[in-house]
């Protein structure tokens, strides 16, 4: 299975973003945690990628793979209360948007043969297999060109 992981900068402000892309440049990977929506099925060893939603330019600006099934912890905004799904990630990519060519929302909209919603309303939405094998190869030629 293949899931598509969510950030927003408008709702979420990533203070050392810029820094985490270098180091998983650097070493090759980065782990985390990050909130899977509300979906309560992922698994642990699943393929994901991570779309930059919000201002622009916006579309897919990681991958990996990850590292636990769904789990509840509180939720990332403070001071609501509550509980959260999350999955615990290691991204394998993680491309800064204002200096790396990224796979932009609309180029994902044009030219994947398939059509697919590329502007979720939540994180953690699982990918088609017959997408992600579409998905995959032009990840593939992107990051072969940098």
């Amino acid at each position: 299975m293949t899931y598509l992981f969510t950030w927003n900068p408008g709702n979420y402000n990533w203070t050392d973003f810029a820094e985490e892309c270098v180091v998983v440049k650097k070493r090759g990977f980065r782990q985390g945690d990050w909130s899977s929506g509300s979906s309560k099925s992922i698994q642990s060893g699943e393929r994901f990628f991570f779309l930059k939603q919000g201002a622009s330019p916006r579309g897919i600006i990681g991958s990996g793979i990850t590292l636990s099934a769904t789990y509840q912890r509180e939720k990332w905004k403070g001071g609501h209360g509550g509980t959260a799904n999350y999955n615990k990630l290691r991204w394998d990519v993680l491309l800064n948007p204002d200096v790396d060519d990224i796979l932009t929302v609309e180029e994902l909209q044009d030219h994947l043969p398939i059509k697919h919603n590329w502007q979720p309303q939540g994180s953690g939405t699982k990918i088609p297999d017959y997408i992600a094998a579409e998905l995959e190869l032009r990840w593939d030629r992107l990051l072969l060109r940098s």
